[in-house]
């Protein structure tokens, strides 16, 4: 197959190279996996309309993969956290490996481990970490408690060490200390 002139000028658009002061200018410290500004432009545009500092961001099977850097605000759509520091902002849909969440909202995905600090978990599985303040109302599986308002989600295991049982379904875990503990309804 013969490859036209409108081809060849497409492909050297993917070879580009990204200039540390390109990268800065977004909030990127590295781009790695075949990662590149042009392809954040085209396909992942939600990572360029928010606000990141020090982000060392890649690709794996057509996700996102963040490495690590900072997440001052803005809505993330889809892929894998796998460190770094969240501030504020909607995590729509993804997988959180590991981290600091100090606000926002987590709407949806798996956390398996990190620390939360505040915000609202919204939607999710909560699989492991600490949750120290804040409102939750998705599926709690993580190991301590430590903090916030629980409202209206299912906790299936864990550690409740603190703060206020609102609403909920308990299925199982160990109750410590706390607020509204005859609310659970076991």
């Amino acid at each position: 197959m013969v490859k036209s002139y409108i081809d060849f000028i497409n492909e050297a658009k993917e070879i580009t190279v990204d200039t540390p002061a390109e990268l800065k200018q977004h909030g990127i410290k590295k781009l790695r996996d075949g990662l590149t500004l042009n392809i954040l432009q085209r396909k992942y545009k939600w990572i360029l309309n928010a606000k990141i500092k020090n982000a060392d961001i890649g690709i794996k099977d057509g996700k996102i993969l963040w490495y690590s850097g900072s997440w001052m605000w803005g809505d993330w759509v889809d892929g894998i956290w796998t460190m770094g520091q969240w501030f504020s902002g909607a995590f729509k849909n993804g997988t959180w490996k590991m981290g600091q969440w100090e606000g926002g909202t987590f709407m949806g995905g798996t956390w398996e481990s990190g620390i939360w600090v505040y915000g609202l978990f919204e939607n999710g599985d909560f699989m492991a970490g600490d949750f120290n303040g804040g409102t939750f109302k998705g599926n709690f599986h993580g190991t301590h408690f430590y903090g916030g308002k629980f409202d209206g989600g299912i906790m299936y295991d864990g550690i409740f060490d603190g703060g206020n049982w609102i609403s909920g379904t308990w299925k199982s875990g160990k109750w410590k200390s706390g607020q509204g503990k005859n609310n659970r309804n076991i």
